[in-house]
């Protein structure tokens, strides 16, 4: 379906559909001789969330152009998760814990507007966040940071 290749790395990343590993490393040998390192088994929606959108060329190459130019796919994964939220809930009542889990999204969702992330996944207290650069994953956590302690944002 889509493939990115990072030349500094000599590393070719493929996302294809397939009924099993086996098949996908098939399909692979026949069409060019290379066979997969690894292979990691995700569903669509978790891929697309991940690594998002982009243009697919004639090739099949995915093009995303940013403000650093050509998105080598790469990408810094940051997780956010409310410590202890079961003892929490248990100590502070259901409707008070609905009310810090959802103003730790919303302090996460801003920041990551922000800071251009994408949210992969909601985990119930925490969530799943991607980003073309470390550096921006930072700027993201620091953010949250800062608006968890200060409690508005």
């Amino acid at each position: 379906m889509k493939y990115w290749f990072n030349q500094e790395r000599g590393k070719v990343f493929c996302l294809c559909y397939a009924p099993n590993a086996e098949a996908a490393n098939r399909v692979h040998q026949e069409a060019h001789g290379l066979v997969a390192e690894r292979i990691i088994e995700v569903s669509p929606e978790l891929a697309e969330a991940f690594l998002g959108g982009g243009e697919i060329a004639a090739g099949g190459d995915v093009r995303l152009v940013g403000e650093g130019g050509q998105d080598t796919a790469i990408r810094t994964v940051l997780f956010t998760d409310i410590v202890d939220s079961t003892t929490l809930t248990q100590r502070v009542g259901d409707a008070t814990a609905v009310e810090m889990i959802a103003f730790h999204d919303t302090v996460v969702r801003n920041a990551l507007a922000l800071t251009q992330g994408r949210e992969v996944k909601h985990t119930g207290d925490g969530i799943m966040e991607s980003f073309i650069s470390a550096d921006a994953a930072v700027q993201c956590a620091a953010r949250i940071r800062m608006c968890s302690r200060i409690a508005v944002c």
